[in-house]
């Protein structure tokens, strides 16, 4: 929720996933135009991982979205040179630069909205039917890279009202079939075959009850924050860039009373967007970036108020044929026959635009650099400390924030499980996570849980998809809660379970099986000091990795108890590289209650590396606890 994270999960959707499946519901272009560019970077010789093409792709969207901006300006407010200043100040906003050069989807939408105001500028001395259909297809890509754009639609059509009417149609189709028909391919290939499914694949994050609620003035600190830390950690910098805005407005309002189509589409784009992202996230800088484009508008008011009002035409019409060939030139020479106060207004505007940007550039430089190094990213450490300690057997439970992704991506760990996935389904996570951990418990599975969960109660910005209170505490109450994984002093990640390391040679079951697994166990569960089942299909428990000399070590001692008679146990052992096989294993008879089997394995060679141990034959229902489990030396 800092906006400092590479996207891990469309790195890794990107390297595995089919074409298909590449798609995101919200952001519907995003993967497959990330595969594209991966397989374009491999034919010319590219080998590595697929974010650095992705990140190359997004700075490109970063770069032409300003040169869109600047472009827009120039047309917009008939001076030449001047929009570069606030073309360049938006760029240098945090959020902007920041999620350009990340694997992100904010600034290609936002590349798109700028091609629309851009496209938006020939409506006023033309009404060519080839503009329109190209703005509803810029409006259409701004869409599919990140669905909130829809919205945009509406203050266009309000726009294409008042200057060309008739072709307010031909847009609103465009942009229905170009978003509608690859939705409706994407729905299809995924076997959606009614309305409904279609209704659930558009709106399932809205109707999940975990995002939204927050349109009011108890989280107008939340507002604040997003949208000061959108331009700016620094606060000052950030007020100074809302000032040098509203100036710029106040300004251009003066002038501005002969044609208010422009701030009546600048005002209901601001009202939709501004409205929604309080409600959605308010502190959520991702979502502001694509107020970015508005920001840059509104000081282009100032600009455009540098002309003289009479100077202005109302008119879609052009005024001759030349200035519809060039009517950039019809702008600039109305900003040539402003006032002397008003071309010195103009300057000042983009002098202070200049400084502001360098600021923020000298503000911002640092720490998109440090954002940039692994040793920054703290999740990107703390899954690296912990990723020595993982087995494919072992389960990591997370909030739902970016350890889901860093997990699967860093450690190439398959078995993450996230509350973000409880709460998505409606189900009461605290309630669940109880249930859910119990079986891998019983089982042996070490769980390892993120330690935010644990020591942070819910919270709707820091710990969003976190427990509450009294479902922590009933965690602690149910199950061995212990540190685990340290990082830089502090622990990150708390265990239940414990692993015992390569060397051991005792292994006592009392409370959990330290490492072991079982596997078609029935029933297992803690009882009398020991580890119990009863029965199952062909159940047998199997160590962690181990490392154990044959030459010094020849017995183990199976402190074991059946409640009925059985016909054998049996144990296997093998090398490295070797498989389970009937040469590498023992069968000892079976007694009922509870004995020491002591084995005698003089037979085995090397360096031993796995052991399992298969408590009875196989299918036979029978319940069965191991206390301890001891290898002697010779």
């Amino acid at each position: 929720y800092d906006g400092t994270r590479n996207d891990a999960q469309t790195t890794q959707d990107v390297e595995s996933k089919p074409f298909i499946e590449l798609y995101h519901p919200h952001h519907l272009l995003y993967g497959p135009v990330g595969r594209l560019t991966v397989n374009g970077a491999e034919m010319l010789g590219y080998e590595g991982r697929a974010d650095a093409p992705i990140q190359f792709l997004n700075a490109l969207a970063g770069a032409v979205g300003i040169m869109l901006m600047w472009r827009f300006g120039v047309r917009f407010t008939g001076h030449t040179w001047l929009p570069l200043s606030a073309a360049i100040l938006i760029g240098l906003c945090y959020a902007y630069w920041l999620y350009a050069i990340e694997v992100e989807v904010y600034t290609f939408a936002s590349m798109f909205i700028l091609l629309c105001l851009w496209l938006m500028t020939y409506f006023e001395h033309s009404s060519n039917p080839q503009y329109a259909f190209w703005l509803g297809l810029a409006t259409a890509g701004a869409v599919m890279f990140h669905q909130t754009n829809i919205m945009f639609a509406i203050p266009v059509s309000l726009f294409l009202l008042f200057y060309a009417r008739r072709l307010m149609v031909l847009y609103l189709l465009t942009v229905g079939l170009a978003v509608g028909i690859p939705y409706l391919l994407v729905g299809w290939a995924s076997g959606f075959r009614n309305v409904y499914a279609f209704y659930n694949l558009l709106t399932d994050y809205a109707q999940q009850g975990t995002w939204g609620g927050y349109l009011s003035l108890e989280h107008i600190d939340a507002l604040r924050d997003g949208l000061s830390h959108t331009i700016s950690s620094n606060s000052t910098l950030a007020l100074a860039f809302y000032v040098l805005m509203a100036a710029s407005v106040l300004i251009g309002l003066q002038f501005w009373r002969e044609n208010r189509i422009w701030l009546v589409f600048a005002s209901v784009w601001m009202l939709l967007y501004g409205v929604f992202f309080w409600w959605w996230e308010p502190w959520n800088i991702e979502f502001w970036i694509a107020l970015l484009p508005l920001w840059g508008f509104g000081m282009f008011m100032g600009l455009c108020g540098t002309t003289s009002p009479s100077l202005r035409s109302t008119s879609p019409a052009p005024q001759t044929a030349e200035l519809q060939k060039n009517p950039t030139d019809h702008h600039t020479a109305r900003a040539r026959r402003a006032s002397p106060l008003q071309q010195y207004t103009a300057y000042l505007f983009s002098l202070s635009a200049i400084i502001l940007a360098i600021l923020l550039f000298r503000e911002h430089i640092t720490p998109i650099r440090e954002a940039a190094k692994p040793e920054n990213d703290y999740y990107r450490q703390i899954t690296q400390a912990l990723a020595p300690y993982l087995l494919d057997s072992d389960i990591v439970v997370t909030r739902g924030n970016i350890l889901d992704l860093y997990v699967p991506f860093y450690a190439s760990h398959p078995t993450v499980f996230s509350l973000r996935n409880l709460y998505q389904s409606n189900i009461h996570p605290g309630e669940t996570i109880l249930l859910q951990l119990e079986h891998p418990y019983q089982r042996g599975q070490i769980i390892y849980i993120d330690a935010l969960l644990l020591d942070e109660p819910f919270d709707p910005q820091r710990n969003p998809f976190g427990l509450l209170s009294q479902d922590i505490q009933a965690l602690y109450e149910k199950y061995p809660i212990m540190e685990g994984i340290q990082y830089n002093g502090q622990n990150v990640f708390y265990q239940i379970g414990e692993r015992a390391a390569p060397d051991t040679k005792t292994w006592s079951f009392e409370k959990h099986l330290g490492g072991w697994l079982e596997f078609g166990a029935a029933n297992p569960h803690f009882e009398n000091s020991g580890w119990c089942i009863s029965g199952g299909s062909d159940p047998w428990i199997e160590s962690p990795p181990l490392n154990i000399d044959a030459d010094k070590y020849s017995k183990i001692d199976i402190d074991m108890s059946i409640d009925s008679p059985a016909e054998y146990g049996q144990f296997f052992w093998r090398r490295e590289g070797e498989g389970l096989d009937e040469s590498r294993s023992l069968r000892f008879p079976l007694e009922s209650g509870r004995h020491r089997y002591t084995l005698d394995l003089s037979g085995w060679q090397g360096t031993i590396v796995f052991l399992r141990l298969d408590p009875v034959p196989e299918n036979l229902e029978v319940n069965t606890c191991i206390y301890t489990l001891s290898i002697k030396e010779n």
